[in-house]
Parts: structure tokens; C-alpha cells; sequence
């Protein structure tokens, strides 16, 4: 499951750039087919205000249900979403995708239909088919990168990426007094917070933008047949993470998790300098590791110990692992410990297999979550 403190600025990026063209191609082929815009509602609400004042009343219609759609849209994705977690499916953000990508195709199937007998009515749906769609993708990906990334319009993109070229510009004239990325000069400039926003804009942007040419070169040879391309951008997303979700990554509850009550722990097992952080799935199917450096580096310094416990079920590849090497780097740095428990003989042959047992040390690889917890409390806070 997709959520902000389990993805890297890489991992927002990749689904931004593999969303964002989807939004440029839509609105491209709308205002070629119809002369409306349903990627974005800027420009749709200023002619509904302009057409309402001018008397104008069927063209404020028209504006103001573009809008009303994108609205639709958008409430519909949030509605699904909180349903999603509500009910644990494998996947939050793949019901509000499955239903843009059957918007979109209703699009194609709906033009066929009347396109033979009244074009007219053909034309007035479209649009609002589409805002639907639009309003739907823009508020899943807002709700996944914890309202950092939007994909269907690039005027907060364009505001963002001039305040984070001036940030990052200015930090590199000036020395910082933030503590800075360990590596030379280059890498901590790579690694700034500003660059790597700068690095997801620019991907939105060029994202948008080639969407937008592909729809202008493809739509006048192939009609509304062409939204084929991003129906099954939408399909393989869906693909992708209903097969292996990504886990979620969250603090164990010390009191009330079942984990907890199956050791037969207490609170008091769990000093203040330790935080134990679960990694599993609320479907408990197989799932994708996070990006663990995303939501360890974010735990109060406070705990100078830090246990990260495995479900069975968590898969580890090669970017998951060098990030937990990356955390290691960075504890040590800080003065803390990374202590990982519930690892099973899979976890431990993955392990060996990129050399992370030398790097961490066979003595902080933990199979039960008493023994780690055991470790943990033999390190002394003012030592960790």
C-alpha cells in the first residue's frame, strides 16, 4: 500500500512521472476533441464567472459541471480510499485507478455508441467523463504523497520548482547550518531536500509536457481509440501493486498489538529509548519492503535504539536493503542502534546475498522479537 512515509522521493517520483503524461494526453485530446480543458479547473472556473456575468447561461453551465465533475472526481477517489483502509484491501490506490481507467474507456466505448447518430451528446459527455477521471487521479496521488504531488496540472508545479531552485541556489552560495548528508560536496548537494524536490518537479513537468505531445501527434490519427495508451498505464499500476503491495511501516503499538500479547509482553518491556517499528500488511498477504530510510530517519532522537520487526510475509530486494545499509550509515553517525527482529531464514539468505550480515553485524539479526527486545535494553541510553 502506497503511503507518504513508505515511499522515497524516488519511489513519488516514479508514480508521478508514470501518472502526470496520463494527465497532459487527457487534456490535450479534450481541447483538440471539444475545446475543454479537464485536467485542470483554473481556466474552466474564470469562463463560468466571465460567461455567468456576460449572461452567457449555457456556457456557464457547461464550465460550472466541469468543475462540478472534477469536484465528483475527486471526492469519489477520497471516499474509496478511506473504504480501502477501512476494509484492509491490499491496495488503497487501486480501486480509485480502476475506476479512472473505466472512465476512460467509457469514453471510447460511449463515443462509439453515439458518435453514428448524435455526435452532440457525445460531446458534452466526454468532457465531463473526463474532469471526472482527472479529479480522481489528482486526488490519489495527492493523498499518497501526503499532498506533495499533484499530475494533472503544473501551475503548483511551476510555483514549487521556482521556490525550490532559489532555495537550493541559495544553500549552495552559503554555507548551511543545517547538519548536512555525510560525502563530498557533489553527493550533499545531490542529497539536499531541495534537489531531490527539484529532481520529482522536473519529472512531473516533463512528464506532463510529453504526455501532451504524444496526444497531439496520436489523436488526430486515431481518434478517442488513442486514450488505449493511458488506460493501460493504469492497469499495469494496478497490476503491479495488487500482485505484491508495498508494507506499511508504522510504530508497534506497546499496549494493544497482537504481537505484543502473543510474547506476552508489557509496557514496561519497553524503556523510553526504544522504539520498535513494525513492517507488515493489514491484508497480510506478501508485500514489498518500504523505503526504510524514509520513516527511520524521521524517529525522534530521543530513542537511541530503534528495532525494526519483519513480518514473514515482507519481501526484500536489492533497493530495500542498500536503503537499511544507508540507515545504518546514518545511525551510526547519530550515535544510534539498528536492532532487526523477526527475521526469517528467507530475510537472513537475502541478507547474505548483498553482504548486510558483515554490515550490521550477525548479533543485531534477530529472529524473535524477545531477543531483540533482550539486546536492546542491554544498551545503555547515554551509550546507544
Amino acid at each position: 500500500m502506497f503511503s507518504t512515509k513508505a515511499h522515497s522521493i524516488k519511489r513519488q517520483a516514479g508514480l508521478a512521472v508514470a501518472l502526470s503524461w496520463i494527465g497532459g494526453y487527457t487534456n490535450v485530446i479534450t481541447v483538440i476533441y471539444c475545446a475543454s480543458l479537464t485536467s485542470h479547473m483554473t481556466g474552466n472556473t474564470t469562463n463560468s464567472v466571465v460567461a455567468l456575468v456576460n449572461g452567457k447561461h449555457a456556457e456557464w453551465i457547461h464550465f460550472l459541471t466541469l468543475v462540478a465533475a472534477f469536484v465528483a472526481g475527486a471526492s469519489s477517489s477520497a471516499i474509496m480510499m478511506e473504504l480501502s483502509a477501512l476494509f484492509n484491501f491490499k491496495s488503497k490506490y487501486v480501486l480509485p485507478l480502476f475506476v479512472e481507467a473505466s472512465l476512460l474507456t467509457s469514453i471510447v466505448c460511449f463515443h462509439g455508441f453515439f458518435s453514428s447518430f448524435e455526435t452532440a451528446r457525445a460531446d458534452n459527455f466526454t468532457p465531463l467523463l473526463a474532469a471526472l477521471a482527472m479529479g480522481m487521479q489528482n486526488a490519489t496521488i495527492t493523498n499518497i504523497s501526503g499532498n506533495v504531488v499533484r499530475t494533472t496540472h503544473v501551475t503548483g508545479v511551476l510555483t514549487d520548482l521556482s521556490i525550490a531552485a532559489v532555495q537550493w541556489i541559495a544553500w549552495l552560495s552559503r554555507k548551511s547550518p543545517e547538519p548536512l548528508p555525510a560525502g563530498n560536496g557533489t553527493q550533499r548537494a545531490i542529497d539536499h531536500p531541495a534537489a531531490k524536490r527539484l529532481f520529482v518537479l522536473f519529472s512531473i513537468l516533463n512528464s506532463f509536457a510529453l504526455g501532451a505531445a504524444l496526444a497531439a501527434w496520436i489523436y488526430p490519427r486515431f481518434g478517442l481509440v488513442s486514450f488505449i495508451g493511458p488506460i493501460g498505464c493504469l492497469l499495469a499500476l494496478i497490476y503491479v501493486d495488487w500482485r505484491k503491495p508495498l508494507a506499511e511501516i508504522k510504530p508497534l503499538d506497546v499496549v494493544n498489538d497482537p504481537i505484543v500479547r502473543q510474547h506476552e509482553l508489557e509496557e514496561s518491556h519497553f524503556p523510553p529509548h526504544i522504539a520498535v517499528v513494525h513492517v507488515a500488511h493489514s491484508s497480510n498477504a506478501e508485500h514489498r519492503a518500504p523505503d526504510f530510510d524514509v520513516y527511520l530517519n524521521s524517529i525522534s532522537a530521543r530513542k537511541t535504539v530503534v528495532i525494526l520487526l519483519f513480518s514473514p510475509k515482507t519481501l526484500l530486494d536489492a533497493n530495500s536493503i542498500l536503503g537499511l545499509e544507508k540507515v545504518i550509515r546514518e545511525f551510526k553517525a547519530s550515535k544510534k542502534t539498528l536492532l532487526l527482529a523477526g527475521i526469517t531464514a528467507q530475510h537472513y539468505t537475502a541478507f547474505r546475498s548483498y553482504n548486510f550480515v558483515e554490515k550490521i553485524g550477525r548479533d543485531c539479526i534477530h529472529s524473535d522479537l524477545e531477543f531483540a527486545l533482550a539486546h536492546a535494553r542491554s544498551i545503555a541510553p547515554s551509550t546507544a
